[in-house]
């Protein structure tokens, strides 16, 4: 099964009183990400260099929807100005690929092998589409001088531009007049005429990543701006962090990571020198902080920014305006346990959109007596697959996965919930866990986001007064749309204790009155409560409620995580 995104947070165990520890898993679709849809979706393609491959992330759904196969140690990302394709440099496979960002596909190889024995680590499209100029690394031994590599882009033609020995070059970008490359390197910045092919020297100092101002007048890189076009290096009264830097379309502010935050600045072009000021960090005001900041980049429109968290092996949506984060991280790990995200770019553009979902249940076996409940439980998993008839990816799924377990994908088809009727059980069965459907069968209701290659195990329990066994239970399901949820009405009120099964269910016990009814309630964000499973009936003044997951939560309980309950004694 395809885990979903999951996020920490705390029991509420009554609104306004100390909450308990607990677990929270949840979903973060695109209105809870405050990413824009439709004709404003986003994809991040994120180098992936201890797998060798590049993860393609959508940003409305929060999710990775492919990773892309590429050479050996991907480094830099850059797209076209259109967005429809994305070049990768990759370190050690002496090459740059071409990846179509409508197939998500591998379009074509550049190999730098014949021109230089240097390693290729970042690279940069020319403003205009032209050229691509790929920042060439030292290898060191008899590996060469540090180089920039201008690969024609209409006729194939590559001319290499030495830097010199000590260069050390990292990071790249083209000015906005496609006239010069900038390159920062180790042993400094450096300046490269880009119409005649030609090394200007060292025009700064040493950084490891560099942005462009849109206007063309700045080059910004760790404590030094470089006016554009005279080449004269000024000194900042700070120091950008420069491990991966962006910049917003209209060149307002600046975002930079220090392999540990993510840091905002802004600046003013109009003055003289440019002034910077410290914004402060990028901040999640809901989930754990991330480690390692990485990569960063900002959406065409500015909207929304993405940063890559290295050791965390994640990556998450931001937004540039309050410099918060949006939703909960994004895991980058892969189906080969590598997962460290680098570099990144953002493009506007969807995953295809989805086909039909086709779902099936199959039954893990046959109701099995509970002595400690007096139910006879049992355990149904519900598959989803697609029929590929909406323009999904041509070839179909590939192996994918959010948390080191394989699924497949990409998202081939959606489902946003479900329900499982029940047929064929003897008279007076009753679904405890369950509800009467308007055909009158008993039936479970789930809600929560499924794409193709997902599975749900459900536990069902079914009561009968004379404790035979429930018959021979038959299942359908289809897709459905979520319900309205009206806020359930009654009081709420603190838990008592919460605590974990030996079994790996979760337990919540509270004071309650005979005969009376109550609703525990679930939430992800402590905006949107959901009831998990139909009310109880109190036989005590102590109950306990055991989370198992399907179809109570949308998914089983699981150590580490945590997720918001409360209790409703209902009128």
């Amino acid at each position: 099964m395809k885990p979903k995104t999951m996020r920490v947070l705390r029991l509420l165990s009554e609104q306004g009183a100390a909450p308990s520890l607990a677990l929270v898993l949840g979903l973060w679709p695109a209105a809870a990400l405050g990413v824009p849809g439709e004709d404003g979706a986003f994809k991040a393609y994120v180098s992936i260099p201890d797998a060798d491959q590049v993860a393609v992330v959508d940003l409305q759904f929060g999710e990775v929807v492919r990773f892309l196969d590429v050479g050996p140690d991907p480094r830099g990302v850059d797209a076209s100005p259109d967005g429809g394709l994305v070049y990768v440099a990759n370190r050690f496979g002496q090459s740059v690929q071409v990846i179509d960002t409508e197939l998500d596909e591998v379009l074509e190889t550049i190999d730098l092998s014949g021109v230089t024995t240097t390693e290729p680590y970042d690279v940069a499209v020319a403003p205009d589409g032209s050229f691509l100029a790929v920042a060439m690394k030292n290898g060191g031994g008899e590996a060469g001088d540090g180089a920039v590599v201008l690969v024609d882009l209409a006729t194939g033609g590559i001319r290499e531009v030495p830097l010199g020995s000590a260069a050390s070059p990292e990071g790249v970008v083209v000015s906005p007049d496609g006239r010069y490359v900038f390159v920062a390197g180790r042993g400094g910045m450096y300046a490269v005429d880009a119409v005649r092919g030609a090394s200007l020297g060292a025009v700064g100092r040493a950084s490891r990543e560099l942005v462009a101002t849109p206007d063309g007048g700045w080059v910004l890189a760790a404590d030094n701006a470089v006016s554009v076009p005279d080449m004269t290096a000024h000194t900042l009264p700070l120091q950008f962090p420069g491990r991966g830097m962006a910049i917003t379309p209209e060149g307002a502010r600046v975002f930079a990571t220090d392999e540990g935050r993510l840091w905002a600045y802004e600046i003013d072009v109009q003055a003289d020198p440019i002034d910077v000021r410290d914004l402060g960090e990028v901040t999640d005001p809901v989930g754990p902080a991330q480690r390692g900041a990485y990569g960063v980049d900002i959406a065409p429109d500015g909207s929304v920014g993405m940063v890559s968290w290295r050791w965390s092996e994640s990556v998450q949506v931001f937004d540039p305006n309050t410099l918060e984060m949006l939703g909960a991280p994004i895991s980058t790990r892969t189906a080969t346990d590598g997962g460290e995200p680098k570099q990144l770019v953002i493009v506007a553009g969807a995953v295809p959109p989805p086909g039909e979902c086709l779902l099936e249940a199959t039954s893990l076996g046959a109701p099995a007596f509970d002595p400690q409940t007096g139910l006879f439980v049992q355990r149904v998993e519900v598959t989803v697959s697609a029929s590929h008839g909406g323009g999904v990816y041509p070839e179909g799924p590939t192996v994918r996965t959010l948390d080191r377990q394989p699924a497949t994908g990409p998202v081939g088809c959606l489902v946003e919930a479900l329900e499982l009727r029940v047929e064929g059980l003897e008279p007076g069965t009753v679904l405890y866990n369950g509800r009467v459907g308007p055909d009158g069968l008993p039936m479970i209701h789930y809600e929560g986001l499924l794409t193709e290659g997902d599975r749900v195990t459900f536990v069902l329990e079914y009561y009968r007064a004379d404790r035979r066994p429930p018959g021979e239970p038959v299942f359908v399901v289809e897709a459905v749309a979520p319900e309205t949820t009206p806020p359930v009405e009654g009081t709420r009120f603190e838990v008592l204790r919460s605590m974990w099964l030996e079994d790996g269910r979760f337990l919540v016990e509270f004071e309650s009155e005979p005969g009376r009814q109550y609703a525990v309630e679930y939430s992800d964000d402590l905006n949107r409560w959901l009831p998990a499973g139909p009310p109880l009936i109190a036989g005590g003044t102590k109950t306990q409620w055991i989370d198992y997951g399907p179809p109570l939560t949308p998914t089983a309980p699981e150590k580490g995580l945590q997720r918001y309950y409360r209790v409703v004694k209902l009128p």
